[in-house]
């Protein structure tokens, strides 16, 4: 870090400087009459003059004196100089040498330094015929708590992880960052796979603690991937961390917040993972999908009151592959957006050659409030299918609110103010929280098709349907239950006052050109 000098300082030291060399001078000229005193110097050296006055000594070594006290004094101050500079050298090169091998934002080890200590340690292990445990760990929705507090809040969580990693491990063991949000560490010389189990154990609950970051309070957690050195076999740093990042990508898939161990059947999961990456990106760019639609009615008069768009992908060897086969994967790949943009788009214009009463819902993911783009998108589908606003309804999970409660609320605002519906969906299944019905404009509330499919054997589901049927009356919302199969739920439903319906008694999902009744006035008022 630069630094510079307040003015008027720089003076301040010199003249202080010129006051310590006066006084070392009168010093030396008191030590040195003193020393004269002592063995006579003075009397023999004014019989010595007096013997020579035709020579002049006396200016003369008068002048040499006054030189000889000058010159002890610079080599005094050059030697202390010098000193100095020798100390700040040293100071510097121990910094260089600790930045050389140390991240500067957490103190840890950096990836020079693991690489050079982990391809030391597989030697080792090797030799000693014990292996070693390596530990990769990210942080859970580091970036969204990056976007949601700020890059200083970011920065002061990632300096409290790696304290909370030092603090965990042995003087042996290594703990590194990579970057990012991603850690490293290396446990050896422990009895495995105990030792990795129960360290991995303390780091999975050390790291769910809550994170005090000056006022603010954080809830985070971390998810691992563990592997374990072969010492019978020759392996690099690349192999155990290719390892340990796919036992870390299972932890992550199973829920984050916890820890796995490499396994060998897992290479076959991630290869088949990627594969199916690689075929989603080109159905994406070939435009393989298709939007189903399953309809909604009004329990009253069981009449027809829209569709919800639901994906399909043309697989070319699998078939139709359904929702719940990929879109997880277009979540974690960032492909959710622009396949959502497009669903936005033709459920718009697929809607439009329907009755005008009839509305069309959309599934929106955390990832839409990332950016400021889905208002714009909702806006421009709109205006481009000539659909009016109220006849669309995007509808988001109480997940996606925690994740992004502010953002969420800014965006569904501006969604509303266009005249959009918002449902709020699976409605008891994941954060629920009163605060999201009265702070957020919400329509609708959709019932989890869970709590209708226990409804009649689960009294506590039957309560807790009746009770949100009640609240979305009280507060203005309708109510729709999901999963409705059978004519048993519908009756109880109908008792509950619930406003509408959606499942397998009234229709499964079925592509637009096969929809019957949507168009002019064949619309099915009872179930399919």
């Amino acid at each position: 870090m630069a630094t510079c000098s307040l003015p008027g300082r720089a003076p301040a030291r010199m003249r202080m400087r010129r006051r310590v060399d006066a006084l070392i001078i009168i010093f030396l000229a008191v030590v040195s009459t003193l020393i004269a005193w002592r063995f006579d110097l003075a009397e023999q050296f004014v019989s010595f003059v007096e013997a020579h006055e035709d020579m002049e000594l006396d200016e003369g070594i008068l002048l040499v004196w006054f030189a000889l006290m000058g010159g002890i004094v610079f080599a005094v101050r050059r030697a202390r100089e010098y000193r100095q500079a020798v100390r700040a050298h040293e100071q510097a090169t121990r910094h260089a040498s600790f930045l050389a091998a140390h991240d500067p934002l957490t103190g840890l080890a950096n990836r020079r330094s693991f690489d050079e200590r982990l391809q030391h340690e597989i030697a080792r292990a090797r030799r000693e015929g014990r292996p070693l445990a390596l530990f990769v760990i990210d942080i859970d929705h580091f970036k969204s708590i990056n976007d949601l507090h700020g890059h200083d809040t970011g920065d002061a969580l990632l300096r409290e992880v790696a304290d909370r990693l030092a603090s965990s491990v042995r003087d042996v063991d290594l703990a590194a960052r990579l970057g990012g949000d991603e850690f490293v560490l290396i446990q050896v010389g422990a009895e495995q796979p105990l030792g990795a189990m129960a360290l991995a154990g303390r780091l999975e609950a050390l790291l769910a603690e809550t994170y005090a970051l000056g006022g603010t309070h954080l809830v985070s957690s971390g998810s691992i991937g563990v592997t374990l050195s072969a010492p019978d076999t020759v392996q690099t740093p690349a192999d155990l961390l290719k390892q340990a990042d796919i036992a870390l990508y299972r932890s992550k898939a199973e829920g984050r917040g916890t820890y796995r161990f490499y396994a060998k059947e897992m290479d076959e999961a991630l290869l088949a993972r990627r594969e199916l990456e690689a075929e989603l990106r080109l159905a994406h760019a070939e435009a393989a999908f298709e939007l189903y639609y399953q309809p909604q009615h009004r329990i009253s008069d069981r009449k027809l009151v829209g569709y919800e768009a639901l994906i399909r992908w043309h697989h070319p060897r699998r078939g139709i592959v359904t929702p719940g086969e990929f879109i997880q994967l277009a979540e974690d790949t960032g492909l959710i957006v622009p396949m959502t943009h497009w669903i936005i788009r033709q459920a718009c214009q697929e809607a439009l050659t329907w009755r005008e009463e009839l509305t069309v819902a959309v599934n929106i993911s955390a990832s839409h409030l990332r950016g400021d783009d889905l208002v714009e998108t909702v806006h421009d589908a709109l205006e481009a299918s000539g659909l009016a606003p109220s006849r669309l309804e995007l509808e988001l999970t109480e997940t996606v609110l925690v994740e992004r409660a502010e953002q969420a609320r800014v965006v569904l605002e501006r969604l509303h103010a266009l005249g959009v519906r918002l449902a709020l969906d699976d409605f008891g299944t994941g954060y629920s929280s009163l605060s999201n019905l009265w702070r957020l404009p919400f329509d609708r509330i959709k019932i989890d098709r869970s709590f209708i499919a226990h409804m009649r054997s689960n009294q506590k589901a039957d309560q807790i349907v009746q009770i949100v049927v009640e609240l979305g009356a009280m507060l203005g919302c309708e109510v729709l239950a999901e999963g409705v199969e059978t004519e048993a739920q519908l009756d109880r439903l109908a008792d509950h006052r619930c406003d509408m319906v959606q499942g397998f008694l009234f229709g499964r999902p079925t592509p637009a050109h096969e929809l019957r009744g949507a168009l002019g006035s064949r619309v099915p008022q009872g179930p399919a």
